[in-house]
């Protein structure tokens, strides 16, 4: 579904939230930006200008995902910013509050829903730590709904292999995890969480057999395919919009330490037995603004990151 293109004037009048990383982070700058709405009165605009030098992941993908339209700040009015003019300063006001108020932003460090002063117009962040309410992500996730174009065809080829509560589903987040600099928050899960919360899910919620996705297919084919029964999912668009919607379909999930993940449960309509990863993030880093909330309902499982 196409997204709408603003003027300049209604951008002005708006909130700005800025658009980066990947499907599982843009959800979350997407749910910040509508519950802006509400907080703020106002509308919320989104800059998707940094993906010009992103070379990660598969670009702007909640349209290629979703039949939704959000409102985005066009090309020439991009060129009027200059933190859309240069999206390198986008990573900078990340990592600055100093250099986050030079440039008049809000960011994950700087802004704290309910804060009395009135914030900036101009958001730059992941806003994944954002105390959202259950009834926030709840409304969210009922508007979101799958192009139908490749949900269908999901939802039929996964009825073949039998009853879908038999059938679990594993995200296993590595790639770039693996290549993080020692400061960075992220960890690849170690192969022991997953032989833990496969073996519990095949005991606790009678699952028979798992669909698996992953960044590193050879990694999942050499230590989790000789020990689990793993279903080869073929005949799908190979692509994140694809594997999340996979997700959203099974309700028992063992979960990486990813964005991806945390969504794929959310979406789901009916949720199971759900694994998720205790630490989410390495404790030795500035986790405060990297770790989303855990469900209530979900099943922690300690894991000793490094």
């Amino acid at each position: 579904m196409a997204s709408p293109v603003i003027s300049s004037s209604a951008a002005r009048q708006s909130n700005l939230v800025s658009v980066s990383g990947g499907l599982g982070n843009q959800l979350f700058q997407y749910l910040f930006g509508e519950t802006l709405v509400e907080r703020l009165g106002r509308p919320t605009v989104y800059d998707t200008s940094g993906y010009r030098s992103y070379e990660l992941h598969e670009g702007f993908a909640i349209p290629k995902t979703f039949d939704v339209e959000l409102p985005l700040l066009s090309a020439s009015e991009q060129r009027t910013v200059m933190i859309s003019r240069f999206p390198t300063l986008q990573r900078v006001v990340r990592r600055s509050s100093w250099a986050a108020q030079l440039l008049g932003c809000e960011t994950d460090r700087t802004f704290r829903r309910g804060q009395g002063r009135r914030p900036k117009t101009r958001f730059v962040g992941y806003w994944q730590s954002q105390s959202y309410s259950n009834d926030e992500i709840a409304r969210f996730c009922g508007r979101l709904r799958f192009n139908q174009a490749f949900s269908d065809q999901i939802l039929t080829k996964l009825m073949r292999y039998g009853p879908l509560d038999k059938i679990g589903a594993v995200h296993v987040r590595r790639g770039d995890f693996l290549i993080a600099p020692p400061s960075a928050p992220q960890y690849a899960l170690p192969l022991s969480y997953y032989e833990q919360a496969m073996s519990q899910t095949m005991a606790q919620a009678g699952v028979e057999r798992f669909i698996v996705v992953s960044d590193d297919p050879a990694w999942v084919q050499d230590a989790l395919a000789p020990r689990f029964p793993i279903l080869r999912f073929d005949g799908i668009p190979n692509s994140a919009a694809a594997d999340l919607c996979l997700l959203s379909l099974l309700k028992n999930k063992v979960l990486s330490n990813s964005t991806f993940s945390w969504w794929g449960a959310h979406l789901c309509i009916e949720n199971g037995l759900i694994f998720a990863p205790q630490p989410w993030c390495k404790p030795s880093t500035d986790t405060a603004h990297s770790t989303p909330a855990m469900s209530s309902t979900w099943t922690l499982l300690d894991v000793a990151a490094k």
